[in-house]
């Protein structure tokens, strides 16, 4: 079983995007509007013949990532660039101008892409113990 590219799935934001954990064989299905019609079809007889061999990959919501930046802002040692991501966050359409701003302070970067990390694990292991998988 390949845990980043579950990882990575669980993280893709992509609304068309739907990914499946294949249990017999460890891969991780994507399914998307691009798969052809008979690609499409000829998945969901497997899926309909097993249903059981395929666990769907929940995908983070926009408004745990979201939630993900608030509690990372509260942990920052930098007050200022803590008050500007504060400002930045009461805002619509946060994400970018969130990740802008911190990737423009080294330190705070660095802290953010470690701090990301850490809850990117902490959701996979949830997802593997929630599915038995662990």
């Amino acid at each position: 079983m390949d845990k980043l590219a579950i990882a990575k799935a669980m993280e893709d934001g992509s609304p068309e995007n739907r990914y499946l954990l294949d249990r017999q064989t460890g891969a991780v299905i994507l399914v998307s509007a691009t798969m052809g019609a008979a690609e499409l079809m000829a998945f969901k007889e497997r899926m309909d013949k097993h249903p059981e061999r395929f666990l769907p990959i929940d995908q983070t919501h926009s408004d745990e990532k979201l939630r993900d930046m608030e509690l990372f802002v509260k942990e920052l040692n930098d007050k200022k660039l803590q008050a500007k991501l504060i400002t930045l966050l009461g805002g619509g359409n946060a994400v970018r101008p969130f990740l802008d701003a911190v990737m423009a302070h080294p330190q705070a970067s660095e802290q953010w892409k470690q701090w990301k990390k850490t809850r990117i694990l902490k959701r996979l292991a949830s997802f593997l113990k929630e599915s038995g998988l662990s």
